[in-house]
């Protein structure tokens, strides 16, 4: 006999629209040129290339940067990297877009969510309204406050969903 669990599904914060919004009209753009330039100069299909490579990894990587709450652990997954943090590893949240936790090693680390950083990304990162509501969630997350992710009554913090939501 097979037991399934009845896990809750991960609650899902995303990037603020706006930013994965400009991500993805910038990587069409870099697209675009990418297809055109070699049509204009043979000799520019590394640029073109480069261009492919680098509008590929925007689309697969920053547009879907965000923090997953699943159960007992924290996933980043940001532009370059992902991370996975055990909830009782876990020190605090207020500091967000930093998350402090404690390794296995008993060292403490910090992992910036760069995809939520309001200085790397202008008027395109969240607002500190936005950053103030994803702390919330955090924190009644990391409390176990957040048992059921409220979305059974539709409350979802900035840039939120459940997942396997369509954004």
């Amino acid at each position: 006999m097979v037991h399934v669990s009845k896990q809750l599904p991960a609650r899902i914060l995303r990037a603020p629209r706006r930013l994965r919004l400009a991500m993805q009209v910038g990587s069409a753009i870099a697209v675009a040129v990418a297809v055109t330039l070699p049509l204009a100069q043979r000799s520019a299909w590394p640029v073109s290339a480069a261009l492919l490579v680098a509008a590929s990894l925007v689309l697969s990587r920053g547009v879907r940067a965000r923090v997953e709450l699943r159960g007992d652990e924290l996933v980043v997954r940001d532009y370059t990297f992902s991370t996975r943090i055990a909830r009782d590893r876990i020190l605090m949240v207020h500091r967000f877009p930093s998350i402090d936790w404690r390794g296995a090693d008993g060292i403490p680390r910090e992992t910036l969510v760069n995809a939520f950083n309001p200085q790397r990304l202008d008027s395109l990162g969240p607002t500190d309204a936005e950053l103030d509501q994803i702390r919330e969630v955090l924190e009644r997350w990391l409390t176990g406050a957040d048992a059921h992710h409220d979305a059974t009554r539709g409350i979802t913090g900035a840039g939120e969903r459940p997942a396997g939501t369509v954004t």
